[in-house]
């Protein structure tokens, strides 16, 4: 325990400086034990490649446990590491976050018999509120031994299960199969994964044309378990099909944010929204392509009226002459007239490509993640027939935005008088942030990329850049994509380009020798990209970086290669035996990256520069059978490792080929990292003797190095292809040994050899890089030698929001470690800005003492354009193998969901007061209590009709199954709606949550219960809003300008206080025609209330002064009001009168001396003489009647 206790607290120390500076990258500490982690909907296997957790409607509930590879993963260790770390104070943290959220949380510590795991149940309302079907970011995960220690840190996965749109159609997706009778007949396939969740993916099954149908795979697990499953989606496409579809067979599958799109031999065909609910099989529609399908041959003069009824409705896409060779067609069958109408007969065979050219498409996609989509973010899909159009075909490459209804060429219209030149476009892709149409072409003996501006979808004829023409002639292009999330874009086939400004301008990354890459994919997390050859080569970089690397060469017929979510790269491939048919084995890049030894079969000479540089200078093949085209380096070989065998390193940082001087073919200059050895005495005892550099002889490029003494130390056989190095001269490369004394040796560089001088024995030495003696240097990538410090702790993708005006500042440092020398002269960071017009981005960079490097970024919005933009941060001499060479920031120029605007209480009120159903008369209630009043059931606030002539159509603190209130007149029984609770039986079926409750907005008014309480007159009252957004919280001022009304239309409240400056009356007469209400500064703003009861507010920022369309609601109810008028004014004016009139009585009895007592005794006596008289009247009366009765 006391180990452990000092093993915490060292570790809390170091990494105090680390934490001061935010996150470290590329600093990972190396530990043999990790978490390992389930959900209570998944498995448990603690021997798993990462941890992957699912998110469902109720708590997430994780259990983890500890492990320690090299030993056996029982419960009695689970259970001995749970002890050890919990009595020490310690468990487990869990941050969960992703572009836009971050938040930790932290596991029970308990000690429980029988227990050997750490648990956690997360409400999901902690994580996130909303449980509509729509694209969401999955979430990362990391945990560690208590969070800021980074002990035995885990990263993870966390996958919003009820959300993702594909999910929620698995059971949908046609009959759930065993693929095992379809294995044989698999020869190639395709994948596809979900833009916002990369561990959503689904595999497609291209069939040898044996066996017919689309059959997908579709995995939430990244296919990391063998629990893929399989789906016939045969019926579901030929559900859109009129005619037989025996020959349907898969080509390509592509998953957008809302669609799924098949790509088949008979037609494209796109989904319903997956956003849709799921309640029968998927439906599809086919898209037509106008402009390029064609009739069938057979068409009779029904099946060609409505061809040139589909062809009318494609005028404005189709050239003049398609129409005019319509109404020739209608006319050679003896009919002179055209029907322009555009409506389609849905029975008559509609215009068909022949099947060979659906084979041969291919279909471009730009990934990007539209969670949380704002207004000018959309999908578009192209689609590219590998064919030369035909007279009759507008074109051959179509793309279109998302519902994918309406289909565009990918070229612009042709100008008039433009040269008519054959173009075939070999893909075509949408630059998201440009919002640029960019389209690659083979025109002729030439590769060209246009670039073209998008209006409305469409594409503008005049170009946005110059064509770029590839200098290359030999290269054959293939496709385009762009990383996902960044502007890097890259052309390839047997080359490989890369442009960083939307295809303004190429640089060549790699190129191939009869090879052509034809498959990509690539990590957002990680900036991984990796490249597959027709002939099973994969090579791997990064997101800007201008280096790659071979990871292997796999022998198999087909496979696909594929990134998880976390950057982890799988090989997929079929395999009968397995549960769900397949092989996926996991490619360890790290171990592959560094164990493929790049060199080659050739002679290196070096020739020294400085003392920590020099040139290694690849000679032409000395042995016959050697292609020189082997023997020499390549741009692979940048920012790689020369490691010699028997010891020293060095780092290649720039490849030249050249043909001079004579004999070598290429050269590297290499940074020394640890010095490279010399030949010993022993092994070539000629470095003991004197050297003499005679002059060439006539019609020979070598000199004559010549020893001057015979003996022992002379040259040996083995001494060929070994290097003489003498420094401050040129170098000799040993291509022949003539005898003891003398060998032949071509000169590194001829225009500084010592000619006929002598070296003394410790002047000159052999370097043996030769592959005489076997060879003992090898090319590896080299390992790591720079972190990276992050101050702000971004998350490697994240997304910031930028409103008019704001700022953003970031913070970059890079520290090299292990390197040859210090390189102030060289900066190690360089930034990408996709979209530079849309922000205002600067930098400043500078060398600390430490020997870092630092840079500073600010972003300012200056412009009142949405959009967004990338920002890579590239760590330019950044090895292949760091965790991050990248950051790649989206910059969104337009209003944060996140961002909201709050009306400040003046008081406090606990949300337990809101939602406490206690009376305010009790004694136990809270202090501020009284601030609240309880609104009575069906409550309506009063209008200007009167108190009890409710006219607002809201509802506060509804209850059908009650009376409504104050609803005695025709116009209040007429008027209000329910919202919460429309056709509910009582209020406990409204569903009224406590953020309901607690809102003050008027729709969820049902809800309210209670609401502000303040004593008449509410005179001058503040009113304070703040903006609350992902960064923090601050006062609602200028330049924000808001309105106020009253939700119930009630007129009896002003406001006042207002700094009415220059600019808001400039505000006021500019916005006049677009506001039906008062313009405010909210500066100083104050409230008067006139009236009673209940007065609902609503305060709205005004356009033009931010993206945002902030509001929020608030709600006064003004109580022990006076009466209203006329009521209180005929009460004190009935007052007024009595009281006059008791003093006006007085002054009479006091002027006329009346004695009030003697006059009130005189009136009670006369009233008792006459109530005698009358009684004994009466009584006489009685007496008499009886007699007569007598």
């Amino acid at each position: 325990m006391t180990s452990l206790w000092l093993y915490v607290v060292l570790t809390a120390i170091l990494k105090i400086p680390k934490h001061a500076s935010g996150i470290t990258y590329n600093e990972k500490a190396l530990s043999n034990s990790s978490f390992a982690c389930h959900s209570s909907f998944h498995h448990e296997n603690g021997m798993e490649v990462t941890i992957k957790l699912f998110l469902y409607r109720i708590s997430l509930n994780i259990n983890c446990h500890l492990y320690d590879i090299s030993k056996d993963d029982s419960k009695e260790n689970r259970r001995k590491n749970l002890l050890l770390y919990t009595s020490a104070g310690l468990a487990p943290s869990i941050m969960i976050f992703n572009s836009t959220f971050s938040k930790v949380f932290y596991f029970k510590m308990t000690l429980g018999e029988g227990l050997e795991t750490w648990s956690i149940d997360i409400p999901r309302e902690m994580i996130t509120f909303n449980t509509d079907v729509a694209p969401v970011e999955q979430w990362f995960v990391q945990f560690t031994m208590h969070h800021g220690l980074d002990m035995f840190t885990t990263d993870g996965t966390l996958l919003d299960h009820i959300r993702e749109p594909v999910l929620q159609w698995e059971d949908y997706f046609g009959d759930e199969i065993d693929i095992i009778n379809l294995v044989p007949f698999v020869r190639n396939t395709k994948g596809t994964k979900s833009p916002c969740a990369s561990d959503v993916a689904i595999l497609g099954l291209i069939l040898d044309g044996k066996i017919n149908g689309v059959f997908l795979g579709i995995t939430e697990l990244g296919f990391m378990h063998r629990d893929t499953k399989w789906h016939n989606m045969t019926a579901n496409i030929c559900a859109t099909l009129n005619d037989d579809c025996a020959d349907l067979s898969l080509v390509n599958v592509i998953l957008t944010n809302t669609r799924l799109i098949i790509l088949s031999s008979l037609g494209l065909f796109i989904s319903q929204d997956l956003c849709d609910p799921a309640t029968e099989q998927i439906k599809f529609t086919r898209s037509d392509f106008c402009g390029f399908e064609m009739l069938p041959t057979t068409a009779s003069f029904s099946q060609l009226h409505s061809f040139t009824q589909v062809t009318a409705s494609c005028t404005s896409f189709l050239p003049s002459f398609v129409l005019h060779d319509a109404v020739k067609l209608m006319a050679s069958l003896g009919k002179d007239s055209l029907v322009t109408t555009p409506n389609f007969n849905a029975s008559a065979p509609k215009p068909r490509t022949k099947k060979d050219d659906y084979l041969k498409a291919k279909i471009w996609y730009n990934i990007q993640c539209l969670a949380n989509k704002e207004d000018y973010e959309v999908d578009y899909i192209s689609l590219s027939f590998n064919k030369d159009k035909t007279l009759s075909q507008e074109s051959t490459c179509f793309y279109s935005n998302d519902p994918f209804t309406k289909w565009y060429s990918c070229l612009p219209q042709r100008a008039k008088g433009e040269k008519l030149v054959s173009r075939r476009v070999v893909s075509f892709l949408v630059d998201a942030q440009q919002n640029t149409g960019i389209a690659v072409l083979s025109q002729q003996k030439d590769v060209l990329v246009w670039v073209n501006k998008l209006t409305d979808h469409r594409l503008h004829a005049q170009h946005k850049f110059p064509a770029y023409r590839f200098p290359e002639r030999d290269f054959v292009p293939f496709g385009m994509f762009f990383h996902p999330n960044s502007h890097f874009l890259y052309v390839y086939g047997n080359q490989v380009w890369i442009s960083s400004d939307g295809g303004n301008t190429f640089i060549l990354l790699i190129k191939l020798d009869n090879e052509t890459v034809t498959e990509t994919d690539a990590c957002v997390y990680s900036q991984a990209i990796v490249f597959v050859t027709d002939k099973g080569s994969i090579y791997y970089t990064k997101a800007g970086l201008l280096r790659y690397a071979r990871l292997t060469t796999v022998n198999q017929d087909f496979f696909s290669m594929y990134f998880d979510h976390l950057g982890i790269l799988y090989q997929l491939s079929m395999n009968a035996t397995s549960p769900d048919r397949m092989a996926v084995p996991v490619m360890d890049v790290n171990t592959l990256l560094q164990a493929d030894d790049l060199g080659f079969d050739g002679v290196l000479s070096p020739q020294y520069i400085t003392e920590k540089q020099m040139v290694f200078y690849s000679h032409e093949p000395l042995n016959p059978g050697v292609a020189a085209t082997k023997s020499r380096f390549y741009n692979l070989h940048v920012d790689k490792a020369l490691v010699y065998g028997p010891g020293g390193s060095g780092l290649i940082s720039k490849v030249f080929t050249h043909g001079n001087p004579t004999g070598f073919l290429s050269s590297a200059l290499v940074d020394i990292l640890e010095q490279y050895p010399t030949e010993s005495s022993t092994i070539s005892p000629c470095i003991l003797n004197t050297l003499t550099i005679l002059e060439r002889a006539p019609g020979i490029n070598s000199y004559t190095l010549q020893l001057s003494t015979s003996g022992p130390n002379v040259f040996k056989a083995s001494d060929r292809e070994k290097t003489v190095v003498i420094p401050g001269a040129s170098s000799f490369l040993i291509v022949a040994i003539q005898d003891d004394l003398n060998a032949l040796g071509d000169a590194t560089m001829p225009i500084i050899v010592p000619v006929n001088k002598v070296f003394e024995s410790g002047t000159w030495f052999l370097y043996d890089f030769g592959t005489q003696n076997k060879r003992h240097w090898s090319i590896l990538v080299d390992r790591c030698r720079y972190t990276i410090q992050q101050p702000d702790e971004l998350t490697l993708n994240a997304i910031r929001y930028l409103d008019l005006g704001s700022k953003l500042h970031f913070k970059f440092r890079v520290t090299p470690v292990n390197i040859a020398y210090p390189v102030f002269h060289m900066p190690l960071m360089m930034i990408v800005v996709g979209r530079p017009s849309l922000l205002d981005v600067s930098t400043e960079n500078h060398w600390d003492n430490t020997d870092s490097y630092i840079m500073e970024i600010m972003v300012h919005s200056k412009f009142f354009e949405q959009g967004k933009t990338s920002l890579a941060v590239i760590v330019t001499q950044a090895s292949l193998v760091c965790d991050v060479t990248t950051i790649i920031l989206t910059l969104k120029n337009s209003c944060s969901y996140l961002k909201t605007m709050h009306y400040v209480l003046h008081v406090p009120i606990a949300a337990s007061d809101w939602l406490s159903g206690e009376d305010q008369t009790k004694h136990n209630v809270s202090a501020v209590s009284h601030l609240l009043k309880n609104l009575p059931v069906n409550y309506r606030p009063p209008s200007t009709l009167g108190i009890s002539v409710p006219l607002t159509e809201n509802f506060y603190n509804a209850d059908p199954s009650k009376p409504r209130m104050r609803d005695y007149f025709r116009r209040s029984k007429t008027s209000g709606r329910y919202k919460q609770c429309a056709n509910k039986r009582n209020r406990s079926e409204c569903g009224c949550t406590d953020n309901m409750k607690l809102s003050f907005s008027v729709a969820f008014s049902d809800c309210k219960e209670k609401v502000l309480r303040m004593k008449f007159p509410v005179s001058k009252l503040p009113l304070s809003f703040t903006v609350k957004d992902e960064r923090g919280s601050t006062n609602l001022s200028t330049p924000y300008y808001i309105t106020v009304i009253e939700v119930n239309n009630r007129t009896n409240w002003e406001i006042s206080g207002s700094d009415v400056t220059s600019s808001v009356i400039k505000m006021r007469e500019y916005l006049a025609h677009k506001l039906n209400t008062t313009l405010y500064n909210p500066d100083g703003l104050t409230i008067s209330i006139h009236g009673s009861e209940l007065f609902h507010f609503r305060v709205s920022t005004v356009p033009a002064v931010s993206f945002c369309n902030l509001f929020d609601e608030f709600q006064i109810y003004v109580d022990d009001a006076p009466l209203a008028f006329p009521g209180q004014t005929l009460l004190t004016g009935i007052s007024m009168i009595a009281i006059g009139a008791i003093i006006f009585v007085g002054f009479v009895i006091q002027m006329y001396e009346i004695q009030l007592g003697n006059v009130l005794q005189r009136k009670l006596l006369r009233r008792n003489k006459v109530s005698s008289k009358s009684t004994l009247s009466s009584a006489s009366s009685e007496e008499s009647s009886k007699k007569s009765q007598q």
